[in-house]
């Protein structure tokens, strides 16, 4: 019985490793019951795991609500300089854009900006 409790403890111990994002440590810890404790319940679990790890919790995606973020004015300002910069480039690519698709709706519909 005492064998019984040791497996079970240690898959205890290696599905709260998986559970927390640490997949590297539960696949040792199933690998030692199997190795440890063969034909038991616990190493029936162990294989069933290693055979197809279920993705770790931490991984997958959950909802989060920000409610503060905490960064100085400083910081803020050059964010907003940095993204005002970032802008510049995408403005002008979307002006091109514009005017060609405005060109070419004048040119079907017969009205022409006046460029020869």
């Amino acid at each position: 019985m005492e064998k019984n409790e040791a497996a079970e403890a240690l898959r205890v111990r290696a599905w709260e490793r998986a559970h927390s994002g640490y997949t590297g440590d539960a696949a040792i810890l199933f690998g030692r019951i199997i190795h440890e404790y063969p034909g038991s319940e616990a190493a029936a679990d162990a294989q069933k795991y290693l055979d197809n790890p279920s993705p770790p919790i931490a991984a997958r995606a959950e909802r989060v609500t920000v409610v503060d973020i905490d960064i100085s004015f400083g910081q803020l300002v050059a964010l907003f300089v940095k993204a005002a910069i970032a802008m510049i480039p995408a403005a002008i690519i979307l002006g091109i854009i514009g005017f060609i698709a405005f060109e070419v709706v004048a040119a079907l519909v017969g009205a022409g900006s006046g460029f020869p």
